[in-house]
């Protein structure tokens, strides 16, 4: 009698000290899984980021790449600005001599009549 009821409570035992483990494991096993999930929101929140970023700079670059086609645009337009000014004043500077010729010539020819 009293035989049985040592080897029961020491079979009880060995399964509560089992079932102790087993739960052991399994709240090892269940904290795992919540760090891998919290893990696996990091990653997926970190590939989103980093995704975000390269865009921004794809963006940004296109932006630099497109201001800096517009500035020289806008140079290339002022120097046909100025190169058509520049010419412009050198014809007038020439047509303002070839007068400027004439008009002397004009003024002997008449002082030529007058005597």
């Amino acid at each position: 009698m009293r035989a049985e009821r040592v080897l029961e409570t020491d079979r009880k035992r060995k399964i509560t000290t089992a079932f102790k483990e087993m739960t052991k494991f399994l709240k090892a096993l269940r904290v795992k899984e919540s760090v891998l999930k919290q893990n696996l929101l990091f990653m997926r929140s970190k590939r989103a980021l980093q995704h975000w970023n390269q865009r921004v700079e794809l963006t940004n670059m296109l932006r630099r790449k497109n201001d800096k086609a517009i500035l020289t645009w806008k140079h290339r337009v002022m120097a046909r600005v100025f190169n058509g000014l520049r010419s412009k004043i050198k014809y007038e500077k020439i047509s303002l001599s070839r007068m400027n010729k004439i008009v002397g010539k004009l003024q002997h020819l008449d002082a030529a009549k007058a005597f």
